[in-house]
């Protein structure tokens, strides 16, 4: 059997839910379970998406104990590798996000600050999504 995670935030897009029943009609069509998927989260417990859905979701510590060999983040830049240590990366991004929260002001500030220290992460969208829920406030970004 092979295991899947799907890492969400709060606020995520439910669109999540449409890659997962892949998995699941391809257990249909072998009629068993060969995928086993599951939600994850940074803390694990209840994530609430974007249209107010709350899921239940275990902590990032389940996948690292898997030992992947591969790991696929949603966003990324195609040309990036699949590996492992994203799963770090992405713990040190949301690290960043709840220090700059605190120290800035405005959906803008905190913005432009996670920006600064990552410049060339793949979708800028995301970001200011997640400044506006923790801070909202102004237009988008230019």
């Amino acid at each position: 059997m092979l295991e899947i995670g799907y890492v969400v935030f709060p606020g995520f897009g439910v669109m999540t839910f449409g890659a997962m029943s892949v998995f699941e009609a391809a257990n249909t069509a072998l009629g068993r379970t060969h995928y086993e998927v599951q939600l994850l989260s940074e803390a694990g417990g209840p994530v609430r998406s974007s249209i107010g859905i709350v899921v239940q979701t275990a902590d990032l510590d389940k996948m690292e104990a898997l030992r992947p060999k591969t790991v696929i983040a949603g966003h990324k830049i195609p040309e990036n590798d699949d590996d492992p240590r994203i799963i770090g990366e992405t713990r040190q991004y949301l690290r960043d996000f709840d220090r700059l929260n605190a120290a800035t002001a405005t959906a803008r500030e905190l913005y432009d600050a996670m920006l600064a220290l990552y410049p060339d992460r793949a979708n800028p969208g995301s970001l200011w999504g997640g400044a506006n829920k923790a801070k909202p406030s102004a237009s988008a970004p230019e």
